[in-house]
């Protein structure tokens, strides 16, 4: 993730749900395709703390839709990403002619579009393949 995260930081602040927002998208360790609410705390330390935050992908894909609504991410978005695929795309011509033919907010900051992609696909991918994402 090589983009800088500010503008999608501010963009979760900025929903309706704020702080939630911001909590289901940023606020996790362990992405779990297992539907429940809110997060809970495994004594297990990660490189960032002492303790895994394990939210729901279900959650976590809900969240990530709303924004995707909101700044108008464009169909042309990869949806099954391997590697590098998103960022590729996002540096590629293809996003210049998505942001052509579907105008939006998106366009107007590839930043923060970048980053509601990466978590909406994240989570459909643990969902779609019965998997947990690790935040490394």
């Amino acid at each position: 993730m090589y983009r800088p995260i500010q503008t999608f930081e501010d963009l979760c602040r900025e929903d309706p749900a704020g702080q939630e927002c911001h909590d289901a998208l940023l606020g996790w360790d362990l992405l779990i395709p297992v539907a429940f609410e809110g997060a809970f705390e495994l004594p297990v330390p990660t490189p960032y703390g002492d303790v895994t935050t394990v939210r729901s992908a279900h959650g976590t894909r809900t969240v990530a839709q709303r924004l995707a609504d909101r700044i108008s991410l464009p169909p042309q978005v990869p949806r099954h990403c391997d590697n590098l695929d998103l960022g590729n795309w996002f540096d590629s011509p293809a996003a210049a002619e998505a942001a052509d033919s579907h105008p939006g907010a998106w366009s107007e900051d590839m930043d923060a579009a970048y980053y509601v992609a990466l978590y909406l696909r994240a989570a459909e991918h643990s969902i779609r393949l019965v998997c947990p994402i690790n935040y490394v």
